[in-house]
């Protein structure tokens, strides 16, 4: 599976979470989910989520991939081997990228880390 560069990568997620902060000013409902806090706890987070939406709580969740094929354009490849998703915290970028590329993300992504948190 290609993968994105860190620069491309960097700077699509200040956008694309610049533009969704700005559903904030207008009249449309917001909520933020962060990418570890819902590694951390999975089925939680889509309870809390479904609950914020006014949804029923009590529906059935599940992590196993359906095994049947599916068309898309865009995607991980394991969303077609019918198993169960695991999730796992990804931290290889602070011991696997080199020193420049990671400090060209962090000044790229700084305004918004602040802001959600991250150090």
């Amino acid at each position: 599976m290609p993968r994105a560069s860190f620069l491309e990568t960097a700077l699509k997620w200040t956008s694309v979470n610049f533009l969704c902060s700005l559903l904030r000013l207008g009249a449309v409902r917001y909520r933020r989910l962060r990418y570890e806090d819902f590694v951390a706890a999975p089925e939680a987070t889509v309870r809390s989520t479904l609950a914020w939406m006014g949804q029923d709580s009590g529906v059935r969740i599940s992590f196993t991939l359906p095994d049947e094929r599916n068309h898309v354009a865009l995607g991980n490849p394991d969303r077609m081997k019918g198993q169960t998703m695991n999730f796992a915290l990804d931290e290889r970028w602070k011991t696997q990228m080199p020193a420049a590329p990671k400090i060209l993300t962090s000044l790229l992504t700084w305004p918004l880390r602040r802001i959600y948190g991250y150090k």
